[in-house]
């Protein structure tokens, strides 16, 4: 329908009208026009997005034909796009004598609601629109589109739903539908509830790739994904230039710990798009996690050069710098990292562990406080800036930070292992039994850990017997 109208548009007779139109709001004359070419420029000023010229054709029609029901209600639907939501109410209130059993008017009175945030009026005005509508049109097809998207803004998803599965009775192929539905289940948290969804509209559209992929994400979220990795297939499979299905697939690897795969997922994903920096970015920490560092830094250094402002790119290369052994370079592109995104608690708290590795010790405090206090549940900041003050040889103040994430994260067996270490080393031997036995109660097999990186605590005969039916 709408190539038709383009079609129209670009024909010699129509031309002759744009052209005259135009001449007459140049010179500012005037010039007859039938009614339904006014309708018709409007529309290809709208199509054209010359909503100043629309508006123009609509008015020199009202001129014309100052009791043209339509015209008023195609300047309605224009200027309440233009923010006058009120003065289109009233040109509405104007013909809903005449237009009341057309959908349009209801619809054009649902748009506005909408766009004044009245969704329940704009919702009513859609289901009255419904009863004027064919029962097989695609404006019927829309409708339910708009309720889904009404019910959404009320925060009524379930009831979106219900209304999207209705558009997708009229058209099971609809793609916006099918996205919408998963962002409802996605709103909802019923994350089995959607993959069952699409397993059952899977049954009665099998070669829908969005259907496949919408699954995949689905069964991704549910953390099964080796399945998701299948539903991924099966979209590419139907359509290969599925640039997203491809990338999806890739994260479902990386899920699996199959880096080789997901990066051949990756590079897969430009099979019809540009490359994107972030993509190279996940290739890059997937040879990471392969220990192939060079290759690592290729394709970080490559998503640095298709976005230069892309910090995760700049933490990378410094994260493998410091694998290899090179920690002024590491020290270097880690701060480049910090300096885009200095909040980020994971990057302050790498930038600490590098300034520790050149010798900046007093340095690296600052940034593990401020690691802290953008992520204070985060133990392993709380264990590395304690191992910090301990070099430093400030026992106490190791003992105080580790206190300090005991009362935080009081279930985590870790840190009451270290906190007893801490306290024997300070000879406060009866409170690091106390707080050995706390340890033990959470995880007796984490006795293993600190005697890995403590073992000297054995050399403490209470400490010893507390821990021998364990390590025996």
């Amino acid at each position: 329908m709408f190539e038709e109208s383009e079609n129209h548009f670009e024909d010699g007779g129509f031309a002759e009208e744009i052209n005259k139109f135009e001449q007459m709001i140049k010179t500012g004359g005037s010039s007859f026009f039938d009614m339904d070419v006014l309708e018709e420029l409007s529309d290809y000023y709208i199509s054209a997005d010359n909503l100043d010229l629309a508006l123009k054709a609509v008015e020199e029609g009202l001129i014309q034909y100052p009791h043209s029901t339509s015209l008023k209600l195609k300047k309605a639907q224009l200027i309440s796009g233009l923010g006058a939501t009120t003065e289109a109410h009233k040109l509405l209130d104007d013909v809903e004598s005449m237009e009341y059993s057309n959908s349009d008017f209801h619809i054009t009175r649902a748009a506005i609601f909408s766009l004044e945030k009245k969704h329940e009026l704009a919702i009513s005005s859609i289901k009255t629109a419904l009863t004027y509508c064919d029962s097989d049109s695609d404006t019927r097809l829309e409708l339910f589109l708009d309720l889904g998207y009404e019910y959404q803004h009320l925060g009524k998803f379930e009831t979106a739903i219900f209304f999207l599965k209705k558009g997708l009775e009229l058209d099971p192929t609809d793609k916006t539908i099918l996205y919408e539905v998963a962002y409802c289940y996605e709103q909802l948290k019923m994350d089995q509830n959607c993959a069952r969804f699409y397993q059952r509209y899977l049954d009665v559209a099998p070669y829908s790739s969005t259907g496949w992929y919408n699954l995949g994400n689905a069964l991704c979220k549910t953390e099964e994904f080796a399945k998701a990795v299948d539903a991924y297939d099966f979209a590419v499979l139907i359509d290969g230039k599925f640039s997203s299905a491809h990338f999806n697939k890739g994260n479902a690897h990386v899920n699996l710990e199959q880096y080789e795969s997901a990066i051949t997922c990756y590079y897969e994903s430009f099979v019809d798009c540009d490359p994107q920096a972030i993509t190279f970015c996940y290739i890059g920490e997937c040879y990471e996690k392969l220990e192939r560092y060079e290759e690592a830094q290729q394709s970080y250094s490559q998503a640095i050069e298709l976005d230069k402002s892309l910090s995760d790119a700049w933490i990378g290369l410094g994260v493998t710098n410091d694998a290899i052994g090179v920690p002024k370079l590491a020290l270097e592109q880690l701060r480049k990292g910090l300096e885009l995104e200095p909040d980020r608690p994971e990057f302050n708290h790498l930038y600490a562990n590098c300034l520790e590795k050149n010798k900046e010790l007093r340095k690296a405090k600052t940034y593990y406080e401020i690691g802290l206090k953008n992520d204070p549940e985060n133990a392993n900041l709380w264990l590395d800036y304690a191992n910090l003050e301990h070099q430093l040889e400030d026992i106490h103040k190791a003992i105080s930070i580790i206190n300090q994430a005991c009362d935080r994260l009081p279930a985590d067996h870790t840190l009451h292992f270290k906190y007893a270490s801490y306290l024997i080393h300070a000879g406060q031997n009866q409170k690091a039994i106390n707080e050995l036995q706390l340890a033990l109660n959470l995880n007796p097999k984490g006795c293993h850990e600190l005697l890995e990186y403590h073992p000297e605590v054995v050399d403490h005969a209470d400490v010893y017997f507390m821990l021998k039916p364990f390590i025996e």
